[in-house]
């Protein structure tokens, strides 16, 4: 029995990191293991005049986190009044089909963390809960230079009235 001990205690050690890599995907195949942001679809709810509002429960810190479809591809989104554009993690922006080489990185763009060189492109599809809107100007940033995807002001206003309070944001479906 001794003679097998540290077989069996490399079968365990092996048997955990496999249980652990096997926990470590949602139900869309993304990694997860040390990811901060989770993110449903916002909810649809009816305002008194009989219009679709999305309604996004404030995060942590009092951050709007959401999921997007864009292109066809479920997207992580932190809804971001001061960023001007969609802007997507490079895999997020693979995952949704659109592809891009290192020579379109060509657009100096000016983030919270400074400068940085992003690739202009344009998303066809881009749902948020019932709402969808097309042709949308998406600039794509190294996913080492944005923690998670942003879903800015050129997406927003295309949308309707956005408020908030300390529920949660509300965004008007035109």
């Amino acid at each position: 029995m001794e003679r097998h001990a540290g077989f069996y205690a490399l079968f365990t050690v092996a048997a955990v990191i496999a249980l652990v890599v096997a926990r470590s995907f949602d139900e869309h195949g993304k990694f997860t293991v040390g990811s901060s942001y989770r993110a449903d679809a916002p909810a649809v709810i009816i305002s008194e005049d009989g219009r679709e509002e999305l309604f996004i429960r404030s995060g942590a810190g009092g951050s709007f986190i959401a999921e997007a479809i864009i292109d066809g591809a479920d997207v992580t989104v932190l809804v971001d009044t001061g960023a001007s554009f969609l802007t997507l993690r490079e895999s997020d922006a693979k995952r949704a089909g659109i592809l891009l080489s290192p020579d379109d990185f060509n657009s100096r763009f000016s983030t919270a963390n400074g400068y940085v060189m992003a690739a202009r492109a344009e998303a066809e599809i881009v749902d948020f809960g019932p709402g969808r809107i097309e042709k949308v100007t998406v600039f794509v940033l190294p996913d080492d230079r944005l923690e998670v995807s942003l879903l800015g002001m050129n997406v927003l206003r295309r949308f309707g009235r956005v408020s908030f309070d300390s529920e949660g944001l509300t965004i008007a479906v035109n």
